[in-house]
């Protein structure tokens, strides 16, 4: 699927996940989400989207500590790429430690007209998350930046 038409994505916000799940896991799907993840604001409508995703692996003191002189821009570039209508899906290893994002980057998000972010681990400035209005959904707030437990490696891969 390359295309999401509103018709469609009228059709999906409708649906509950639970079915959806089941559509998916009849179809062999089995293992189609992020697990353990919650929306900053339940009292938001669901959130439909194709996903655009990143990959975080362990960070590295000699690539992302204070000494090092080589940061990846994967991260900033994922904010860039991910395509209006698209969802930003990280994979943080189900590690809440540090950030995925915080709400620059989550306002970057929405002022391209992403529909949403969704991480395994933490976001960081919630409460500036919440403001700008677009869906989040990740494991639990994480105040440290993301370079202290993940490096970005990788976009839009399967995750």
């Amino acid at each position: 699927m390359t295309d999401l038409t509103p018709d469609l994505r009228e059709a999906l916000a409708r649906v509950g996940t639970s079915t959806l799940t089941g559509v998916l896991n009849r179809r062999g799907l089995r293992s189609m989400c992020l697990y353990d993840v919650w929306p900053l604001r339940p009292d938001m409508p669901r959130m439909v989207g194709l996903a655009f995703t990143m990959r975080f692996i362990p960070s590295r003191e000699d690539k992302d500590g204070p000494a090092s002189t080589s940061r990846s821009m994967v991260q900033p570039q994922a904010m860039e790429e991910c395509p209006p209508g698209h969802v930003l899906m990280i994979d943080s290893r189900g590690d809440s430690r540090a950030a995925s994002a915080g709400d620059l980057y989550v306002g970057r998000l929405k002022a391209r007209g992403c529909a949403g972010i969704v991480t395994d681990g933490g976001l960081r400035d919630t409460d500036g998350i919440a403001k700008t209005g677009l869906p989040a959904y990740c494991r639990r707030p994480s105040s440290p930046p993301s370079p202290i437990v993940h490096r970005p490696i990788d976009l839009n891969l399967p995750i």
